[in-house]
């Protein structure tokens, strides 16, 4: 089953991300809604459903429980772009451990993606338009859309955050989870003060094949997957 790549897309896990230190305060701003200090890590549980119709038969799939653990790691540099950060991803589902990264810029103005280590782009991805405010709206690329769409109060393992609620959307871009294809997906990404992303959500809807245990075999269909995330704990 396919979590990293989701969160990928917006750099959680995201899923959220930099090169660059801010020095603005106070606010929606970089520096207090997204901390990217080297070395600065978050730990996540997150659990992941998905249910739907496969030529008449019922789809409702045990939930995935996973860990992720998301550090800055070092940096690196791309041509054309300069000096980005290396955000590490350790995503735990029972005892598989998959490894993935992505590359992040981050400034006043924004925080950018930039691929990864192993596939780096030199066209960045606006994931957040800082500073923030209640209903701002950016392109993050394409029809992919992000908007300030609240401000709300969030209690989780690691403490209470005053956070804003950002809805990232698209209607085009399309990703796979579990040999289903979703081209309809909606994020939402609370980001605290102090904190980073404290908790995050995912819906999506698509259709492709699903697995089931013999001697029925594989099933075309059409399906919705959720993924819902809270922070655990950090280190800074």
């Amino acid at each position: 089953m396919k979590t990293t790549s989701i969160l990928l897309i917006f750099g959680i896990f995201i899923a959220a991300l930099m090169a660059g230190c801010s020095s603005s305060n106070g606010g929606g701003s970089t520096s207090n809604y997204y901390p990217h200090s080297n070395g600065n890590s978050w730990n996540y549980s997150q659990i992941a459903t998905l249910i739907g119709t496969a030529e008449s038969l019922t789809v409702n799939a045990d939930p995935q429980v996973s860990t992720i653990k998301t550090t800055f790691n070092g940096t690196t540099s791309i041509e054309t772009v300069g000096v980005v950060q290396i955000l590490k991803q350790e995503t735990t589902i029972a005892t598989a451990v998959s490894t993935t990264d992505s590359l992040v810029l981050a400034n006043d103005d924004g925080v950018w993606t930039y691929g990864t280590s192993s596939a780096p782009s030199t066209t960045g991805l606006l994931m957040y338009d800082f500073p923030l405010s209640l209903n701002k709206s950016w392109t993050i690329t394409g029809s992919y859309e992000g908007t300030v769409i609240g401000q709300e109060t969030v209690t989780t393992d690691a403490g209470t955050f005053n956070c804003y609620k950002i809805q990232l959307t698209n209607n085009a871009f399309a990703d796979t989870y579990n040999s289903i294809t979703f081209t309809d997906f909606t994020y939402i990404v609370w980001l605290g003060d102090g904190a980073g992303i404290v908790k995050w959500s995912f819906t999506g809807a698509g259709t492709g094949s699903y697995v089931f245990p013999d001697p029925i075999g594989t099933k075309t269909g059409t399906f919705s997957v959720s993924l819902a995330a809270t922070l655990t704990s950090k280190n800074f």
